[in-house]
């Protein structure tokens, strides 16, 4: 007996499933006859006492099942569970056929009709198979295999359901013929997906292979697709305007442009196939286009993305973008723009103006101060980076003047510098361009200058009250912001930099003496200043220039150099040197901090009218002594209050001279100089060593009570890691050779200019190979200033008392002594 499988239905909502046995199209329910468990099991069959084995597949315990529940009734919504699941199970377990679903659905027999849908690009293709049976759809799954009964409700005014049976075949078939093609499934396992060459090989031959009762739906773009065989190249053409460069990127093939959106999206997504503008595509290589495209963003970023009027601060990028496109046309209005850009000798030569009082112009001076009209006529800003002691401020002072006297509207120019060197600023517009109406925003009265400069050129103030008076700066109407000593703005994210970057103007200036094309942690911060958006972003700038750089890569140091090229000029004191003398002076009058001014005027008072006494009693020669202890008390103030040893809070911020120097030692260090500093006092030399310490300076230190002279000397002049000499005038003064620095300092001046030469020539002397500045430390409004002012003869004679030789002061007055102390 074998056993058999049957549905019928049970009622309108349920269904009947049972199994019976047969033997020769004799049916034997179990609730007939007597059965019995065994191997095999056997049925006796009371109406005639014939015995049946049941077959082997009837194990006992089934047997004993089927016995207890000959039939099970289900809902009908349960016969998709029971027929894809529950009765195939049982089926394979009693070795039974299937039942017949004619007894309970309505079966729908039809043949598979497949349909393809496809999307994508031309290098990644997405395909999804769809098989329809007397128009009823269902997806074909990419892997595994479908379900071979699919079940519908039923028909309208029917209560039995439909039954599709698929033909598992046909559609796995299908299936395999994508797969053939390079197709494989995704990752939702809903669809198949093809990449690459695979993509476009589907595009252009694999589609036409495919069946072709298939019905393939393919986008309208994709479906007839050209493939050209030559790869996508780029084109450009510059051209130039009065201050702007116009830049016209293509990439074609054939003629046949591409868009550039299109370009790059392609090369984001790995694609090695672009569309054309013509719906055909063509082969791109990532290296003949992706740096191209990065460069053309990096100009456009901070541009307002217009090509076709782009500020001539781009044009070391243009340059840059030129040397990778090998097809590339310049006009001849750029060609000669460039290459005024890159070679200041190609620039025209301006007049300076007739106004400017300076005695010898030098010829790289007139250079750079065409540069800097060459550059404001352009509209954009610059950094003139010249070596110290070469006349930064002079050219820029040039520049300042040239403009006022070209423009009809007068316009405020706005000069920022340290605290120390404000004076010097104003001394030297005074000394070179009287013409020029400076205001000086300095001091606690200095909003009471406020209507002074509706009058006014120039405003020159410090960076602290940049910070402190951003309020009234920013509210300026300026043609110029003027930075000296930019490198106080190197940390981009202090207030200084956030201030002066914040501050409106028509153009800006830079003023360095350090080379910064070195320094990638000032560059940045600098050049954001003068040309914002030039170098992108800081986090940019950092991926892109300052990690590969200082990993060693040559190739970006060099295309950031290319970068910045037009805007910076910088000259060395070697490259310039047949144009300079053997030694350059320079005196730099410092204000005093607050509080020592405040000493100052206070110990003056006190000083006065003892000396003018003596004076009037004794006369000028005989109160040399009262004079000498008089100018020496005011010295030590002007220098450092600590030098009077008076109680007070005092440090190195209450010594505007000690802060001058730390400019000039930064300043030098940087730029590979060497310096020997000298002070009359050797307590002083104590400040300035610690100092020194604190900048991390490396130094020699050299007084009179110091033993080994010679080998510190010869140290000094051997070891470059010396920095600077810390000399004390009188043990120094003379008898050394110290030719290894070409840069001293008179922390304090000594006024008998032969002693002060013969301290100088300590490092302008036989051996010397460079020109040698010499910096001269004057405290502002103190005696040192008004001796400054004397006459040679009577300055000697000065001197003759502060070195407290006993030469009558004949020469001098009591009208000379009165001035000093007044």
């Amino acid at each position: 007996l074998r056993p058999k499988i049957e549905l019928d239905t049970a009622n309108a909502k349920a269904v009947r499933i049972r199994v019976i046995f047969e033997s020769s199209s004799r049916r034997f329910p179990l609730s007939n006859g007597h059965w019995f468990e065994g191997t095999p099991g056997w049925h006796i069959d009371p109406t005639d006492g014939t015995a049946r084995p049941v077959a082997d597949s009837v194990t006992p315990a089934w047997l004993q099942r089927l016995y207890r529940s000959p039939a099970l009734v289900h809902p009908t919504s349960d016969l998709p569970r029971l027929l894809t699941d529950f009765i195939p199970r049982v089926a394979s377990s009693l070795g039974a056929e299937l039942p017949d679903l004619s007894t309970v659905a309505d079966l729908v027999d039809a043949m598979p009709e497949i349909r393809l849908d496809t999307n994508g690009d031309i290098v990644g293709a997405r395909a999804k198979l769809v098989v329809n049976y007397d128009d009823n759809e269902f997806p074909v799954p990419p892997q595994g295999f479908p379900s071979p009964l699919e079940f519908l409700p039923p028909e309208r005014g029917q209560s039995r359901p439909r039954v599709v049976r698929r033909d598992v075949g046909a559609e796995m078939a299908a299936v395999q013929r994508l797969l053939k093609l390079g197709f494989e499934p995704d990752e939702a396992k809903e669809g198949l997906v093809a990449t690459g060459d695979d993509a476009v090989d589907f595009w252009t031959h694999g589609i036409a292979e495919l069946p072709d009762e298939w019905d393939k739906r393919v986008p309208d773009d994709l479906a007839k697709v050209t493939v050209r065989k030559t790869s996508v190249t780029p084109q450009m053409r510059v051209s130039s305007g009065v201050d702007w460069l116009s830049l016209e990127m293509t990439f074609s093939t054939a003629g046949v442009a591409v868009d550039t959106d299109e370009l790059r999206a392609c090369l984001e997504h790995g694609r090695n196939l672009v569309k054309l503008s013509d719906g055909s595509y063509a082969p791109v290589k990532e290296e003949d286009v992706a740096e191209i495209l990065e460069r053309m963003a990096e100009i456009y970023a901070g541009t307002g993305a217009d090509p076709s009027k782009l500020p001539l601060s781009q044009a070391g990028r243009v340059q840059d973008l030129m040397k990778l496109v090998g097809d590339a046309k310049i006009s001849a209005g750029a060609k000669e723009l460039f290459g005024k850009l890159g070679n200041v000798d190609q620039i025209p030569a301006i007049a300076k103006p007739r106004n400017l009082k300076v005695k010898k112009f030098r010829d790289y001076q007139k250079r750079g101060f065409s540069w800097l009209v060459f550059l404001h006529d352009l509209g954009t800003g610059g950094i003139l980076a010249d070596d110290m002691g070469l006349g930064k401020t002079l050219q820029t002072i040039a520049l300042l003047l040239w403009v006022k006297n070209k423009q009809k509207k007068r316009k405020l120019n706005l000069v920022i510098a340290p605290t120390s060197v404000v004076p010097n600023w104003e001394r030297e517009i005074q000394k070179f361009a009287p013409a020029l109406r400076t205001v000086v925003w300095q001091g606690a009265d200095r909003h009471d200058k406020r209507f002074e400069l509706d009058d006014a050129d120039i405003m020159i103030t410090s960076y602290a009250l940049l910070r402190r008076d951003e309020e009234l700066l920013h509210a300026l109407d300026l043609r110029y912001v003027v930075l000296d000593e930019a490198q106080h703005i190197k940390n981009p994210m202090s207030a200084t930099a956030r201030a002066a970057k914040a501050l409106p103007s028509e153009r800006r200036l830079a003023l360095t003496g350090t080379p910064i094309e070195n320094r990638l942690s000032e560059i940045w911060s600098i050049i954001d200043f003068v040309s914002p958006g030039l170098l992108g972003t800081l986090k940019s700038f950092e991926e892109r220039y300052s990690r590969p750089i200082e990993r060693g890569d040559m190739e970006t140091a060099q295309k950031l150099r290319t970068i910045i090229h037009p805007l910076v000029m910088r000259r060395t004191k070697i490259e310039v040197a047949p144009e300079l003398p053997e030694k350059i002076e320079q005196e730099i009058v410092v204000p005093m901090a607050d509080e020592q001014s405040k000493l100052y005027k206070q110990m003056l008072k006190e000083v006065r009218d003892s000396v003018m006494s003596a004076v009037q009693k004794q006369g000028v020669a005989k109160a040399q002594i009262q004079i000498l202890a008089a100018l020496t008390r005011m010295r030590q103030v002007a220098c450092d209050p600590r030098l009077t040893k008076l109680s007070g809070e005092w440090s190195d911020e209450t010594s505007g001279k000690l802060q001058a120097l730390e400019e000039i030692v930064q300043e030098a260090v940087a730029g590979g100089h060497r310096l020997l500093i000298f002070s009359q006092f050797v307590t002083m030399l104590g400040h300035i060593r610690e100092m020194l310490d604190g900048l991390g300076v490396k130094y020699e230190y050299l007084d009179g009570s110091t033993k080994d002279r010679q080998d510190r000397v010869d140290r000094f002049n051997e070891d470059e890691s010396y920095n600077a000499f810390l000399i004390s005038l009188k043990a120094g003064g003379t008898g050394l050779n110290l030719t290894g620095a070409d840069t001293v300092v008179h922390f304090d001046p000594w006024w008998n200019p032969a002693v002060e030469d013969q301290a100088t020539d300590r490092a302008h002397r036989i051996g010397q190979t460079r020109v040698v500045t010499v910096y001269k430390l004057i405290a502002r409004d103190s005696v040192e200033e008004k001796i400054l002012k004397l006459s040679a003869k009577k300055r000697e004679l000065v001197s003759n008392v502060l070195t407290t030789e006993s030469t009558p002061l004949k020469g001098l007055t009591k009208a000379d002594i009165d001035d000093l102390f007044s």
